[in-house]
């Protein structure tokens, strides 16, 4: 009976195996849903490399995970001829706490900084910790004080000229960019609820995604004055395509259920013939589109297609025209195709996109200057042409920082060396020409 046992144990286990092997390769390669079981067996297959991502992070060798390794062969210059100045934002590591930096490019000084303290973060919904939580996009107010969100936390914050806390919202998750409009208020990324996907051949609902919110807050009491789903807008604007059926992402399963991935809302200031006071430029990275919104009706003005792909960053010149910063790149996904290696540029460097909407045409601004430069940054990063005629372009995965003027580069460096073979990434620094609207003290 014992010599029957033995093979029979050993079928059943083969069985089991072949069983085991079969709800592997066909959960793997998006065949079969297995439920629990099927997301229990994709866990266990990222354990071993995760575990080697986190034994190599920076992390643990106690540089912040906002730091990144610099390129020896990066040579850097300072040939500004005028000051420039900038709301920059970066750890302190002797202090333990996020500042705000008014900082002057030409000069290399720091004008006047910002604390914002651990004591202002609320923690109770963020899913990173304060360290890692970055103050970004920081706007500096005429009275001295600085409103700016702690990117990816529950946490917008403004706070006085002597770092003291003026008021803060948990409103939201907030995320990317964030503009005044011409009343000072802001325009802002944020999240507070998911969405789910409509199957119309089971009739119901199931997997969820992220629906991005277009959200005013006042700048004087931080309350919020408007509040809009990206998602539904474009549904009651017959775009029904673009937040649902479309994505720039190839394979990536960050991004598959993140059908728009709003990242820059940017105010109109003053009307015109194409656009008035209050309306909105909107970009979304994972359909590649931007479109000008107008609030107060709920109407989509023009929707744009151009020849841009995960863009970042639109700027507005004047009522005809913009300016869109171009990643110029194609995701390859998490956890990536492993033959393709992650994230993969594979349509060349950055590009600086300006649309004529009188002419209908597009212009690739300063395209052999970026591409000799290899200026490039997967995600994130932005431009911005100034009024005393600087371009600035920051390429923010690489914490690198460039300044063109007349079409030559007069600036290039990295944010902040200040650990050695390091940088830390610029978190979307915001640019002044002068100070003549701040009464520093």
């Amino acid at each position: 009976m014992k010599f029957v046992k033995v093979p029979a144990l050993t079928i059943v286990i083969l069985a089991l195996l072949s069983l085991h092997t079969y709800v592997v390769k066909n959960h793997t390669n998006g065949a079969s849903d297995y439920g629990w079981y099927g997301d229990f067996i994709e866990g266990l297959t990222t354990v071993p490399e995760t575990t080697i991502r986190v034994l190599k992070s920076n992390e643990v060798k106690g540089i912040p995970e906002v730091y990144r390794s610099i390129d020896s062969t990066f040579t850097t210059f300072n040939n500004l001829q005028d000051d420039v100045f900038g709301a920059t934002s970066n750890w302190n590591h002797e202090t333990n706490e996020w500042e705000v930096d008014l900082y002057n490019f030409k000069t290399q000084k720091s004008v006047k900084k910002w604390h914002f303290k651990k004591a202002f973060y609320n923690d109770s919904n963020s899913l990173r910790t304060y360290q890692n939580s970055e103050v970004a996009n920081p706007i500096i107010t005429a009275d001295s004080c600085v409103i700016a969100q702690h990117i990816g936390s529950y946490n917008l914050l403004k706070i006085n000229a002597q770092s003291e806390l003026v008021w803060r919202n948990t409103q939201y998750y907030f995320h990317h960019a964030q503009n005044p409009d011409a009343t000072g208020n802001i325009w802002i990324c944020a999240r507070d609820k998911s969405a789910q996907v409509y199957h119309s051949a089971t009739n119901q609902f199931t997997q969820k995604y992220l629906d991005d919110l277009l959200v005013l807050i006042d700048h004087e009491t931080g309350k919020t004055l408007f509040e809009k789903s990206i998602i539904q807008l474009l549904k009651e604007n017959n775009y029904d395509s673009y937040a649902l059926g479309m994505n720039g992402a190839i394979n990536d399963k960050a991004s598959k259920f993140d059908p728009t991935h709003l990242n820059d809302i940017q105010p109109v200031l003053r009307s015109g013939k194409y656009s008035q006071k209050g309306d909105v430029w909107v970009s979304m990275r994972n359909n590649s589109t931007i479109f000008l919104y107008r609030p107060s009706n709920n109407k989509i003005i023009q929707l744009i297609t151009g020849p841009f792909i995960h863009q970042h960053d639109i700027d507005i010149l004047n009522d005809s025209t913009i300016t869109v910063f171009n990643n110029n790149y194609i995701s390859y996904g998490e956890p990536a195709d492993k033959n393709l290696g992650g994230r993969i540029d594979t349509l060349g460097a950055a590009q600086i996109i300006q649309y004529d909407f009188v002419h209908k045409t597009y212009i690739n601004l300063l395209e052999n200057q970026l591409e000799t430069q290899k200026i490039n940054t997967p995600t994130e990063g932005l431009c911005e042409q100034t009024a005393n005629g600087y371009t600035y372009i920051e390429a923010q995965n690489n914490g690198e920082i460039y300044f063109y003027k007349n079409g030559q580069l007069v600036y290039r460096n990295y944010f902040k060396n200040d650990i050695e073979g390091y940088t830390e990434v610029p978190h979307w620094i915001r640019i002044y020409n002068d100070l003549k609207f701040l009464n520093v003290k």
